[in-house]
């Protein structure tokens, strides 16, 4: 999917450059970035906008569970989220619209740390009362805004306790705004580029990193699912965000078949068939010619389910319309096998169609086993999962 990617990106950016410009979408002022020196004051800026980001997203789920239980029909919802949304807006104006404009300003640094407060916390409440309402109100944009506000207002605290660092609090806005929507959406790489690309502040880079990773971590430990995929999650279905490779597209069926496969020989008798599955156990049995190439299958439903003489030739009731696979093949394409013809064993044949295996469900999902102790999940979700069990 990369190469589709890059090209519609590429597009994008063209069509974009030729109809609006190419300079960036908000307005960033000189934020006085020296450097390595400026880094550690980033540090609880990356902390705290990580918690800004599990705030974020459990109010809005709370909110969203909070209007799922009134006692009014969920027709009423978005009405009441609306009225919220409209008190809001009469209290605080700046939160209504998108929310560029205000960006902006934050960006600035122009506004007073009791403006930034309260333009953040009327915007986070108003965008939790509309979406979880139900209604539409945006993601970026008011994640962006919200963080925004409250990156500029940790940098008011924190310029008051460092005045000679000659940042701004504008900085520290900016680099809230990556961070906090990075951890909030576990895109945190994403984020970064894509702050970036919005101001074109290439000096902005190392706080950026730096304040994103602080940030992920401490959304990864606290939030088991993102403001993207815990709706999916509620609704039964679980997104893995941990890196791990499919063990079930790269496996080989020679490496998780059978190899003592019991056999037997096309003329044979019924009688001789069905004395090896009674005391075997096993419920099929592949039938071979005597060059020992595969030649039909036969069932203990086959056997011991039709009126024939014990005497007669095993190649007369054998099936020999048998759905095979190779033995390079893959687990998951023999799994898909199974489940689209119906089987539960399927020989594994060489490219002579001579018998080499038997590929069962139990050797898929011993593939399917080696692969999860194989699977290294990130060590920060090892210690969640591991206090969560605890706990």
């Amino acid at each position: 999917a990369f190469i589709p990617t890059a090209v519609s990106a590429a597009v994008a950016g063209g069509i974009h450059s030729a109809l609006f410009g190419a300079g960036p979408l908000f307005t960033v002022p000189d934020h006085g970035f020296a450097g390595l020196a400026d880094l550690p004051l980033f540090i609880p800026l990356g902390i705290l906008s990580g918690l800004l980001a599990v705030v974020i997203c459990r109010g809005l789920f709370v909110v969203e569970g909070g209007f799922r239980r009134l006692p009014v029909s969920e027709f009423w919802h978005p009405v009441i989220g609306a009225v919220a949304f409209g008190l809001i807006g009469m209290a605080v104006p700046e939160v209504l619209g998108v929310g560029y404009d205000q960006i902006d300003r934050v960006l600035a640094g122009s506004m007073t740390l009791g403006a930034l407060v309260t333009l953040g916390g009327a915007k986070l409440a108003a965008w939790w009362f509309a979406l979880g309402s139900g209604t539409s109100g945006g993601t970026l944009a008011p994640v962006l805004l919200i963080s925004g506000a409250a990156g500029a207002a940790i940098g008011e605290v924190t310029l008051g306790l460092f005045p000679d660092s000659g940042l701004s609090s504008g900085a520290f806005a900016l680099v809230a705004m990556a961070a906090t929507f990075g951890a909030a959406t576990r895109a945190t790489l994403t984020s970064i580029v894509f702050v970036f690309e919005l101001t074109q502040d290439f000096n902005a880079i190392l706080p950026l990193i730096l304040a994103s990773v602080l940030a992920d971590l401490v959304g990864v430990w606290l939030l088991p699912n993102t403001l993207m995929t815990e709706k999916l999650h509620r609704r039964g279905y679980r997104v893995n965000t941990d890196l791990h490779a499919d063990v079930m597209a790269h496996a080989a069926v020679s490496d998780v078949m059978s190899t003592s496969v019991v056999t037997i020989g096309a003329s044979e008798t019924l009688a001789d068939a069905r004395s090896v599955i009674e005391s075997t156990g096993h419920s099929v049995l592949p039938v071979l010619d005597d060059a020992g190439a595969l030649v039909g299958i036969i069932s203990r439903g086959g056997l011991f389910g039709r009126d024939a003489s014990v005497a007669d030739a095993v190649a007369e009731i054998a099936k020999t319309d048998v759905i095979t696979v190779a033995a390079d093949a893959t687990v998951g394409e023999a799994s898909r096998l199974m489940t689209a013809e119906g089987v539960t064993h399927l020989p594994v044949v060489d490219t002579g169609g001579s018998l080499v295996g038997m590929c069962t469900p139990t050797d898929v999902l011993k593939a399917a086993g080696a692969g999860a102790e194989s699977a290294e999940p990130g060590w920060l979700s090892r210690r969640r999962h591991r206090r969560v069990i605890g706990s």
